[in-house]
């Protein structure tokens, strides 16, 4: 949680919420453990349809930042931006995507061993 704050430059306190906590938790084993498709909460997102269309991507697979941007209609720097801004990682499963070489690209903040991890979790690598 520090390093996206960290990273977005957003300021405040970090409030503990043992709800809060329960629900992150619950949702992240949704998807990836179990490989639920995660339900975007009803809020206005710049280029929305990029994170529908990552959203879709099953468990254990991958799909490169190129088919989605195709996929999404949106041209590829500003899908990037898209995923750089994601407000919900792991979620909306941007460590789902390669570059067309298939290695790992990305994935600030949070880094791309946090990435590699996710995807050996899933069974992806």
């Amino acid at each position: 949680l520090n390093r996206i704050i960290e990273y977005h430059g957003l300021h405040g306190e970090i409030k503990e919420s043992q709800d809060y906590e329960a629900l992150l938790e619950k949702w992240v084993s949704d998807v990836v453990e179990r490989g639920n498709q995660f339900v975007l909460p009803d809020f206005e997102y710049k280029n929305r349809v990029v994170y529908e269309n990552i959203i879709k991507i099953p468990k254990g697979k991958t799909a490169t930042y190129s088919e989605i941007a195709k996929v999404s209609g949106i041209n590829f720097t500003e899908m990037l931006i898209t995923l750089m801004r994601n407000p919900l990682q792991v979620l909306i499963p941007c460590h789902r995507l390669l570059t067309k070489k298939g290695t790992l690209f990305g994935f600030h903040p949070l880094g791309k061993e946090v990435k590699k991890r996710l995807l050996e979790v899933e069974g992806a690598i």
